[in-house]
């Protein structure tokens, strides 16, 4: 019996689940993204989050879900984030995108927000932060991590597991998370 972690580690791959966890918080008019690698900060609380090898969470009111990795699936996860520290994104990843450097994120935002007042929240433009999802288990599950923000005091973190369902990917395990 031969067993393969990861079928495909594509770039094609990593931006159809990045947009669709884009699109579960704004419109995809236009999106902002960073070019930024993984920080060291960033790395270390992503690596500290993914110590255990069992994930469960609510993602639902009264609904836990769980999901476990193998031994050999949490080293490749381990492996896979170690290589992402080097990694920039190109220019235009998808289509009505804007890449900005990382020092000019703030300035973006309040170019952003001085000209959409007032929106309500699916239509708030963000900037994002995003590593390359980590795919496993013949391409099939993914490892996605993101940061995006819409002002000072606005926004959100996660990382999560999502699993492919059909064409679309589908979160199923928040592995953690925070708004602010």
């Amino acid at each position: 019996m031969s067993y393969s972690l990861c079928i495909s580690q594509n770039k094609n791959e990593a931006i159809e689940i990045i947009y669709n966890v884009i699109k579960e918080t704004q419109d995809t008019n236009h999106i902002y993204y960073e070019d930024s690698i993984l920080t060291d900060y960033t790395y270390n609380e992503i690596h500290k989050s993914l110590t255990k090898r069992k994930y469960s969470s609510s993602l639902k009111p009264n609904d836990t879900n769980t999901f476990q990795l193998s031994r050999k699936e949490l080293r490749y996860i381990l492996a896979q984030l170690k290589l992402l520290r080097t990694n920039i994104w190109d220019a235009n990843l998808f289509s009505n995108s804007e890449i900005i450097q990382a020092d000019s994120a703030w300035a973006v935002l309040l170019n952003i927000r001085s000209i959409q007042k007032p929106q309500v929240y699916p239509q708030t433009k963000r900037v994002w932060k995003f590593i390359k999802p980590i795919v496993f288990r013949n391409g099939t599950c993914a490892l996605v991590y993101y940061l995006n923000f819409c002002g000072n005091t606005c926004g959100s973190e996660e990382i999560a597991f999502y699993t492919r369902k059909g064409n679309d990917w589908e979160k199923i395990v928040r592995v953690k998370a925070a708004v602010f």
